[in-house]
Formats: structure tokens, C-alpha cells, sequence
């Protein structure tokens, strides 16, 4: 009786020492998967390890490049620095003879504004000028037709004077004659009085003109003046910054 209880224990012992075995042997497979796992972690690391050395070596030669390319650009850095100090040194001169020539140029550009300013002036003085010349001409014109009147004026008297002659010789016969030729004699002499009349008129707009035009000229002559001396200045001020451009280019 106790055999055969205890076969059934002894099977079951049985199936769970089978089951052990397989686990073990499970547990041998993953131990040797570990272990090939392993192995191929180093061999990993080792080829990274030798990437590293490579790209140190790489490293220390792109170092050694770049030393040895700032030794060889180190003389055209200093080149090239001693050339702006060169061209600080050329520009310098023409700074200071731009310096020295702006007062120059902004008292050329004031005596233009000043010449701005004297234009409209000198144009108004300029316009009474214009006018007396005008009256000046008018004035010439009627003294000259007061001179042809004169003239005929005097040959009217010359004749009148003739025919008085003639008529003091033959007073009987001409009376008539001597009657209108001291007419006439009196119509010259008004129209010489009118002649030496409007002579002196003319004489006196000659006058008036004159002493219009006398400001006119006075002002046309000082803006000239100070135009003339404006442009001295700045003529003398472009002749003495011109050697300075002249080194500077």
C-alpha cells in the first residue's frame, strides 16, 4: 500500500526534476547568448576605441595645419597692418588741410549766401538805372528835336532878318513883305525860347536819371567788390588744400 501511494509523489518528483533540467539547459542557451553578446560588446568597443585614435590623429594634424598656416599668414597680418598704418598716416594730411580749408569754404558759402541776399538788391537798384537810362535816352531824343527846332528855328530867323533887310532897302515897295517877316521872326523866336525850354528839361530829366542811377552804381559796384574778394578767398582756399588732395591721392 505505501508503494503504491508513494508512485504518484515519485512521478510527479519526477516531472519537476525534468522541468529543472530543461530550465538549466534554458539557463545554459541565454548564459551562452550572454557570453557571444559580450563578446561582441567588446569587439564594439575596441573599434570605437581605434575610431577615437583615428580621429585624435586626424585631430592633432588639422592642430598642426592650422599652427603652421597662422605662422605663415603672420607675416602678411603684419603686412598688412603696417599698410593702414601707412594709409592712416596719407590720410591724416589731407584730414587736416580739409580742416584747415572749411573755414575757407564756409566763408565762400557765406559770401554766397551774402551775394543771394545782394542779388534781389542790386537787381532793384538796377531797375531805377535801367529806368534813367531810359528817361536819359527819352530826354536825348527831345533835345534833339529841340536842336532841329532851333535850327529851323534860326534859318526862319536868318531868312526873317534877310527879308528885313530887304524890306529897311525897299520899305515903300515891301512893306508887306516886312510885315509878315517880323511875324515870322517872332514866331521863331517862341519857338527858340520853346526849344531852349525844353532843352533844359531835357537837361534836368539827364540830371534826375543821374542821380538815380548814382546809388544804383554805388550798390552794383559793392556787391562786385564783395563777390570779388568771396571768390579771392575761396580761390585762395582750394589752392592751398590742392597739394594736400594731391599727396592724399
Amino acid at each position: 500500500m505505501d508503494a503504491v501511494v508513494a508512485l504518484p509523489f515519485a512521478a510527479d518528483a519526477c516531472l519537476v526534476a525534468s522541468s529543472f533540467e530543461a530550465d538549466a539547459d534554458d539557463a545554459d542557451d541565454a548564459a551562452e547568448l550572454a557570453d557571444d553578446a559580450a563578446a561582441v560588446f567588446e569587439d564594439s568597443a575596441l573599434v570605437s576605441d581605434a575610431f577615437a585614435f583615428v580621429s585624435d590623429v586626424f585631430a592633432a594634424e588639422a592642430d598642426l595645419a592650422a599652427a603652421l598656416a597662422c605662422t605663415a599668414a603672420s607675416p602678411a597680418f603684419v603686412v598688412a597692418v603696417e599698410a593702414d598704418d601707412a594709409a592712416l598716416s596719407a590720410d591724416f594730411p589731407a584730414a587736416v588741410a580739409l580742416a584747415e580749408a572749411c573755414p575757407a569754404l564756409v566763408d565762400a558759402a557765406l559770401a554766397d549766401d551774402a551775394a543771394a541776399v545782394f542779388e534781389p538788391a542790386a537787381a532793384e537798384a538796377l531797375c531805377p538805372a535801367a529806368v534813367s537810362e531810359d528817361l536819359a535816352f527819352v530826354s536825348d531824343v527831345f533835345a534833339a528835336f529841340a536842336e532841329f527846332a532851333a535850327a529851323v528855328a534860326e534859318e526862319v530867323a536868318l531868312l526873317a532878318l534877310e527879308a528885313a533887310f530887304v524890306s529897311d532897302d525897299f520899305a515903300a515897295s515891301f512893306e508887306a513883305d516886312a510885315s509878315r517877316a517880323e511875324v515870322a521872326a517872332s514866331d521863331a523866336f517862341v519857338v527858340a525860347v520853346d526849344a531852349e525850354v525844353a532843352a533844359d528839361c531835357c537837361d534836368a530829366a539827364a540830371f534826375v536819371s543821374d542821380v538815380f542811377a548814382a546809388p544804383a552804381l554805388v550798390a552794383a559796384a559793392l556787391f562786385e567788390d564783395s563777390a570779388a574778394a568771396a571768390l579771392f578767398d575761396a580761390s585762395e582756399a582750394f589752392a592751398d588744400a590742392v597739394p594736400a588732395l594731391e599727396k592724399a591721392s
